[in-house]
């Protein structure tokens, strides 16, 4: 059995990467929410437009 050392700068250096994901991981997601969002703002926009439309005949 081999027993290697971990130094804490590689703990350190392992933990920053695995942020470093999840953070890009939750950008990706925000993003995503943004963009439906902005369709359904779109949307809701849209059917305001056409009721006022339905309205005015």
């Amino acid at each position: 059995m081999v027993i290697k050392s971990v130094s804490s700068e590689d703990l350190y250096e392992k933990q920053r990467l695995e942020f470093q994901h999840g953070v890009k991981k939750v950008e990706k997601a925000l993003i995503e929410v943004l963009k439906e969002s902005v369709q359904t703002i779109t949307h809701v926009e849209y059917l305001v437009e056409l009721r006022d439309y339905i309205n005015t005949v």
